[in-house]
């Protein structure tokens, strides 16, 4: 009985050390992007495979095991460790509550979002994937929310912002080369105003389609490496952080990932918790501090929502 078990564990050893090795490589190839997603999946079945290798005395399977975990293991340390905040964020003039979600064109549980939403207490409401019939459920927002922008579309790239401070600033702006809109935003504190860059590059559900993705988040950096002063990336981005993809862009744009010091904080797909990965994003740039960062409840979309506080 030991040896049978143990022999189907090192199956699955193999298995996880394989694909943990080449999801170091997903800047060379689509599908190896595709393995990278899954950091925390692999690290966990490396960790229940330990206690068999050990118990049935496999003391090379024991540090295969080892090193596979050991491959998953650092690219998740930075959303536990103490992140780095800039100087004086606990007395910073300036604190913004966000709220933004990919709510999903066919879903129509409008009130579960606008409720949840409303809950959070935000000073800005992004939605993603907003099509004409959210357009119109999200519109009584408007009174508590009065400047706003609507962009509906009848496919999963419509977006809306309803933010209770004035827009110093709007801009439409088509980066990358699938014709999908992102937003810009600046947003008068009456102190100093704050850059907001919405966008949703599309799903990697093929090789056209990851490269359209790729090529936006590179825009996306070029665009806010370019704006000075408090600054915010915000949306689904259709990559988990661990993504070299991200990296580059996260680099290139000057910016931190807000989930630093507060959990990997998964959220699609929402209907497999056991599964879930990370797509939503908020970065920020050195100035600004993240106070706190958390997924929302279950608004019957396929992404959980995000709240996002941070001051500067």
């Amino acid at each position: 009985m030991k040896g049978f078990l143990a022999r189907r564990f090192e199956v699955l050893c193999v298995l996880v050390l394989v694909l943990s090795a080449a999801a170091w490589f997903g800047a060379a190839f689509y599908y190896f992007d595709m393995l990278s997603h899954f950091r925390v999946h692999y690290l966990v079945l490396a960790v229940l495979c330990m206690p068999v290798f050990a118990w049935s005395g496999r003391w090379k399977w024991l540090a295969a095991a080892g090193l596979a975990a050991g491959l998953n293991l650092p690219p998740l340390l930075p959303a536990y460790l103490p992140a780095v905040q800039p100087e004086g964020g606990s007395t910073a003039r300036v604190s913004l509550r966000v709220v933004a979600a990919n709510v999903h064109s066919d879903n129509d549980q409008y009130a579960a979002f606008i409720d949840w939403a409303y809950k959070q207490k935000p000073d800005v409401i992004i939605a993603l994937e907003v099509n004409p019939a959210w357009a119109r459920a999200l519109k009584p927002l408007q009174a508590a929310f009065p400047h706003h922008v609507q962009i509906p579309r009848h496919d999963n790239f419509g977006l809306s912002v309803f933010s209770r401070l004035p827009l110093s600033e709007q801009k439409l702006l088509l980066l990358g080369n699938a014709g999908v809109p992102s937003l810009l935003l600046r947003l008068n504190t009456g102190k100093q105003d704050v850059a907001i860059l919405v966008t949703h590059p599309p799903p990697p559900i093929s090789e056209d389609y990851f490269a359209m993705r790729n090529v936006q988040l590179d825009d996306a950096a070029a665009y806010m490496a370019r704006i000075k002063g408090p600054r915010m990336l915000i949306g689904d981005l259709n990559t988990s952080q661990w993504s070299p993809y991200f990296t580059r862009m996260r680099n290139r744009a000057g910016l931190r990932d807000a989930r630093n010091g507060f959990g990997i904080l998964p959220t699609w797909p929402a209907s497999l918790p056991g599964l879930m990965i990370p797509l939503d994003h908020c970065l920020v740039s050195p100035e600004v501090t993240v106070r706190e960062i958390q997924t929302g409840e279950d608004i019957g979309s396929d992404h959980l929502p995000l709240f996002v506080e941070i001051a500067y």
